[in-house]
């Protein structure tokens, strides 16, 4: 029994961690990925800037809306309030009005890069395509070391699949608090590393 109670102490070890919880539902969830950002501004008649809500699309240009009964449909200005696109990860959509999200979750950038699918560096251009459709803005240098650290963690994560029992090594182990690190899920106090940050992407979907 203690035994027992020791394994589920492990394995709830970040079950109160809302971002490593967020990097779980991300890896799960994708590719039910869906874009929030500002409508492009036209002037108006009135010789004022124009604009509307956000706009919320998949990756095919298809709008979609956050389900009125969602706790996530009143809170797209905030999301937005960094500057840069929001994205949003869900569960479930369903046609009926409009094609409504349910079970939606925001997620950063960072996690899309990590626990997504694979991504490239456009070489001088300062960015990263992720699958082919989402991109974000990032220094090349980082985005190198993003892309080494992503293939470090699919090893380490192939190896949990093939042997869910087995044990952690230290270097598994401080792979996966760099992990968190990075993404800004680690304990408070903790040190940062000099990587880029969630608010310092600016992420436009490629047209």
């Amino acid at each position: 029994q203690q035994q027992q109670q020791q394994q589920q102490v492990l394995h709830d070890e970040n079950s109160r961690d809302v971002e490593v919880v967020k990097l779980a539902l991300c890896a799960g969830l994708y590719p039910q990925v869906a874009r929030l950002a500002r409508r492009k501004r036209a002037p108006s008649r009135a010789g004022g800037a124009g604009g509307g809500p956000p706009q919320l699309v998949d990756r095919d240009g298809q709008e979609l809306a956050v389900h009125p009964s969602s706790v996530n449909s009143c809170r797209e200005g905030e999301m937005l309030k960094a500057g840069a696109d929001a994205w949003l990860v869900y569960h479930k959509r369903v046609r009926s009005s409009r094609t409504f999200l349910h079970d939606c979750t925001p997620v950063s950038p960072l996690a899309l890069l990590l626990f997504g699918a694979g991504f490239s560096v456009a070489k001088g251009r300062k960015k990263v395509v992720l699958d082919k459709w989402a991109c974000f803005r990032m220094e090349e240098a980082h985005a190198v070391m993003f892309r080494h650290l992503r293939a470090a963690l699919d090893a380490v994560l192939l190896r949990k699949y093939s042997d869910p029992g087995g044990d952690t090594s230290v270097e598994e182990a401080n792979l996966l608090h760099v992990v968190k690190i990075v993404v800004g899920a680690a304990a408070p106090g903790s040190p940062r590393l000099p990587a880029p940050a969630p608010s310092a992407l600016s992420a436009r979907q490629r047209r």
